[in-house]
């Protein structure tokens, strides 16, 4: 198939673009400069544009059949005005550009999957959540909530919109694995305030697989929780990590004043979590390749160390 992504080229966007073009689809990368030293799996190519700024890019998107949507800036800062407004810019503006963009394939078949977190539902406690659960209020919910409004406008030009509502993603190229790695490595990969708030996550391998799971089962649409179905507290995670990585951790947790300190109003996110289970993907026999904590971060771990 031909394939358009947005955000192609950052963490989670890398892992599915190696993984789509190892399946042998044809992939346009859309991004804002090429990034150095860069080399491209065969079938993929890059695009040159502004995804939050309308442009000639745009007349690309109705010569491809799927569009997976990505882009958007890090959440994994401090959370100022500033970098509040960037944060749901990104997201946003990308979001109805790409829909503007998709008006053009009126008449034949497309489909949008674009990205959106499970940070949707809010702090929630130790309550299980999955699709059909409320959205929250706080910050991040509600940008949740304004990008997947733009992204479900697509449907009045006839384009099916699957809402992948990512967890962490744990993957060998970033996200929070290289964040508790590089702790570990001082002894300090250990819980964040008592420990007991929810880590909904997923192996990156599993997240690039559910795409490859909807381009071939296209019953699949609305909100989808790409998270594992174990998601497991704070207090687990680090111990988890430390242990796999054989150190020691020589403090009891870092307090919550000193996380606020640091990320601002992030540190709600830190502290709460969401206990999220992808109730979809159980529903359509989804198999996850990782579905514990511990197998998923021995492959990681061990991945790293042998090509360091």
């Amino acid at each position: 198939m031909k394939i358009f992504i947005t955000g192609g080229t950052g963490f989670i966007g890398s892992s599915i673009t190696r993984t789509l073009a190892n399946c042998g689809h044809d992939i346009t990368i859309l991004t804002r400069g090429i990034p150095s030293g860069c080399i491209l799996p065969r079938g993929v190519r890059f695009l040159i544009g502004d995804s939050t700024k309308e442009g000639t890019w745009q007349k690309d998107v109705a010569e491809h059949e799927v569009v997976i949507n990505l882009a958007g800036a890090s959440i994994f800062r401090r959370w100022n005005a500033r970098n509040k407004a960037v944060i749901r810019e990104s997201r946003v503006l990308t979001t109805r550009h790409v829909v503007e963009a998709l008006a053009g394939c009126k008449g034949r078949d497309s489909q949008l999957f674009s990205a959106s977190g499970i940070g949707i539902y809010g702090s929630c406690g130790d309550e299980e959540i999955n699709e059909n659960s409320p959205t929250g209020d706080n910050f991040i919910a509600q940008v949740a909530v304004q990008w997947e409004r733009e992204a479900l406008a697509a449907e009045r030009c006839g384009t099916r919109v699957v809402l992948c509502r990512f967890s962490q993603v744990m993957g060998r190229g970033g996200g929070p694995l290289n964040k508790l790695v590089r702790a570990s490595q001082f002894h300090m990969a250990t819980k964040w305030g008592n420990g007991q708030q929810w880590v909904s996550w997923i192996h990156e391998d599993d997240a690039a697989n559910i795409i490859l799971f909807l381009l071939e089962n296209n019953d699949v649409t609305g909100p989808l929780n790409v998270t594992s179905p174990n998601p497991i507290r704070n207090t687990e995670l680090a111990a988890v990590v430390a242990r796999t990585l054989g150190k020691r951790v020589l403090i009891p947790g870092v307090p919550a004043l000193i996380l606020e300190s640091l990320m601002g109003d992030f540190t709600e996110e830190l502290l709460h979590g969401q206990r999220a289970v992808p109730q979809k993907l159980l529903n359509y026999d989804y198999k996850f390749k990782y579905p514990g904590i511990t197998e998923a971060l021995e492959d990681l771990i061990t991945f790293r160390q042998e090509h360091s």
